[in-house]
């Protein structure tokens, strides 16, 4: 066997130590009813103990972590939303999952699919502020709120900001504002909306 075989052969073997390792400081982690193939699932996504540790922390109790695990058969799609999409934040994974999902292991699985290696959403989560403020992405995920920004109207010198990303094949926005004074008047974007197209970034 060569010198760079060997070394091949050692990385891997240390790759797999630490995977162990993980799946032992995982199942002690007061998680015994994870059985060993969710935590080998567990662990493939997050070779780390301490972040194995920290995503079944992170989870609510709903879905939890046995509807999630079996939702992400392949470690790899789970490993790519909580990393990649939501650039590492296991926060905004719970908050996404309790409170965007309703708690639906599915719809958050869902959710990965459709986000997965999505350009647009990454902008949003770091230029648009949603990398910051979980509890903002996963309201807009959820239909019960959607439109409602809060109790009461917007006041004179008051303001709200909406971050809008688009999805793959969407082309234009519209939406539909009322002046409360008059219970009367409507304010819209012209036409079939605005052309999303047209818009770039600055």
């Amino acid at each position: 066997m060569s010198l760079d075989a060997l070394k091949k052969a050692v990385r891997a073997l240390e790759r797999e130590e630490a995977r162990l390792g993980a799946l032992i400081a995982a199942q002690g982690a007061a998680r015994t009813d994870l059985s060993s193939t969710e935590l080998a699932t567990l662990t493939t996504a997050f070779p780390d103990a301490d972040r194995a540790n920290d995503f079944l922390a992170r989870l609510p109790s709903k879905p939890g972590a046995k509807a999630i695990l079996a939702a992400f058969a392949n470690p790899a799609e789970l490993k790519a939303l909580t990393e990649v999409t939501l650039g590492g934040d296991l926060r905004a994974l719970g908050v996404l999952a309790e409170t965007g999902c309703g708690g639906d292991a599915g719809k958050l699985k869902d959710f990965a699919d459709k986000f997965a290696g999505n350009a647009d959403f990454k902008v949003v989560m770091e230029k648009g502020g949603l990398g910051t403020r979980p509890e903002a992405l996963a309201a807009s995920l959820d239909p019960a709120l959607s439109g409602r920004f809060g109790d009461a109207p917007i006041r004179p010198g008051e303001s709200i900001e909406v971050v809008v990303f688009r999805t793959p094949g969407a082309s234009r926005l519209s939406f539909a504002t009322m002046v409360v004074e008059s219970n009367d008047v409507f304010l819209a974007p012209s036409g079939a909306g605005i052309d999303l197209a047209a818009i770039r970034e600055e």
